[in-house]
């Protein structure tokens, strides 16, 4: 009995340890992660808690990477910010926005989707890693979270779990001085060089001309639906994006479904995939489907253009 009685003690010492040793170095992994000054976290960061510019932009690297943030403000004399986030999703700008929305009303909200949108792809739900050093922030974050199993209710308790695959991107960014996506650029992350040289401008790389299985992800077109409800009972304008591809697209189911769900709701949704300004001009791409600086500057001078137009916001001075 005695000997049951110290190995018990010894057990639970032993855990306390682990849990001490868990808590600490969470403590100051997270003293760390907050110093970022660039990259996928520092802009999540920002989003989920500091957002009070006028205009927001969300998408993903067709947001990042085509909205000249820097440009507009200096045009429109208003404050914008662009929380693209390379590789994400609808999973990914839902609880975002939905964050955003509980304490900071904008003048206008851009949301870039792509074509293929609601497409199912369950790589998209193991990203919702990117949330896990913001469990138990709010009822959103945490419901991301648990998109990747109900197993991250117990595993994300752990501050050493929720950190595991980020040590190495913060301690890159929190010293990195990169203008890309970081405050100083208003979260623009622009591109350089051109495909002019490259085979990637060849028809055979349109992918979404391509046959393919289609299957809809029903949480997404969820998603998609409650946010467009909830921007509008805040009173928020709204306008849904697709940016240009190089070689544009003809039919494709994908692009319909979006186009007749976005029309169901009558958001205004500006698509550019067929603009001629951009299709087939390799000068202005760094592949298929991204803009370089000059093509990024192109459209964003194109949406400066429409905004105004469209009288989102009174105040605008575009030029």
């Amino acid at each position: 009995m005695k000997e049951i009685k110290v190995f018990s003690r010894k057990l639970i010492l032993l855990m306390l340890g682990i849990i001490a040793t868990d808590v600490v170095l969470g403590l100051f992994i997270h003293i760390i992660f907050d110093k970022q000054k660039s990259g996928k976290y520092f802009i999540t960061t920002y989003a989920l808690n500091k957002a009070n510019q006028d205009i927001l932009i969300f998408g993903n690297s067709h947001a990042a990477e085509h909205f000249n943030t820097p440009l507009m403000a200096e045009k429109m004399k208003l404050s914008v910010f662009n929380f693209g986030v390379q590789g994400e999703n609808m999973l990914y700008y839902y609880p975002v926005i939905e964050s955003m929305l509980s304490y900071h009303k904008p003048k206008l909200i851009i949301l870039n989707l792509d074509y293929n949108e609601l497409n199912f792809n369950s790589d998209d739900y193991q990203r919702m890693a990117i949330f896990l050093p913001y469990f138990h922030q709010n009822k959103f974050i945490d419901s991301a979270i648990f998109l990747m199993g109900q197993k991250q209710k117990y595993l994300a308790l752990s501050s050493l779990y929720r950190y595991n695959s980020t040590v190495g991107y913060i301690l890159l960014n929190s010293s990195n001085k990169a203008y890309n996506k970081s405050y100083k650029s208003l979260g623009f992350d622009p591109q350089y060089g051109n495909t002019c040289q490259s085979n990637a401008t060849t028809d055979k790389e349109n992918e979404g001309n391509k046959k393919q299985n289609v299957k809809f992800d029903e949480l997404k077109t969820r998603y998609l639906l409650t946010l467009i409800k909830d921007i509008r009972a805040a009173k928020i304008p709204l306008v849904i994006t697709t940016t240009p591809l190089f070689t544009g697209m003809g039919e494709n189911v994908h692009r319909q479904k979006l186009e007749q769900l976005l029309k169901a709701t009558g958001v205004k949704y500006w698509d550019y995939i067929n603009n001629e300004n951009f299709k087939g001009k390799c000068n202005l791409f760094t592949d298929k489907s991204h803009l370089n600086k000059e093509g990024a500057d192109l459209f964003t001078n194109s949406i400066i253009r429409q905004i105004t137009e469209s009288k989102f916001i009174t105040s605008t001075k575009a030029n």
